[in-house]
């Protein structure tokens, strides 16, 4: 019980930061959307991501206050994962990481109303249980 368009919109359109044949914007700013974006940041798509998005798009919401979703990405994500959110409106995504400057403004940071940042701290909390968490912390205190 979402809002879902009624056919997909194509692959290249999801990517946010690529022009393609049918869009021509760069960045988020160019999409000039009326509400304010909710940036999704993760190393990798995987399905938890896509149970972030349902309620964000419930039938309970009107259609002029659905927010642009921008899910930046460290890897690219598979066709099974677009196939699935081409259904859905106003959801983008693009390669970049929340250790790049560049990659967030691309992805409109200073047009966000939320920045969800989902851990991918691995390796450090391998080494020391304290550091598990510090790189996110550094990207988020610079985003503030």
């Amino acid at each position: 019980m979402c809002f879902l368009l009624k056919e997909k919109k194509p692959l290249c359109c999801l990517q946010l930061a690529q022009v393609c044949e049918h869009c021509s914007y760069r960045n988020a700013k160019e999409y000039q959307w009326q509400n304010k974006t909710i940036i999704l940041a993760a190393d990798y798509a995987s399905n938890g991501i896509y149970n972030f998005i349902i309620p964000l798009r419930a039938h309970f919401r009107s259609k002029t206050s659905l927010n642009p979703i921008i899910l930046l990405l460290e890897r690219r994500p598979d066709i099974a994962f677009l196939d699935a959110i081409s259904y859905f409106p106003l959801v983008y995504w693009m390669l970049g990481s929340i250790d790049c400057l560049d990659d967030l403004l691309r992805a409109g940071i200073t047009l966000a109303e939320n920045v969800v940042v989902v851990n991918k701290e691995l390796s450090n909390s391998a080494e020391e249980d304290t550091l598990a968490d510090c790189n996110t912390i550094v990207a988020v205190q610079t985003m503030f």
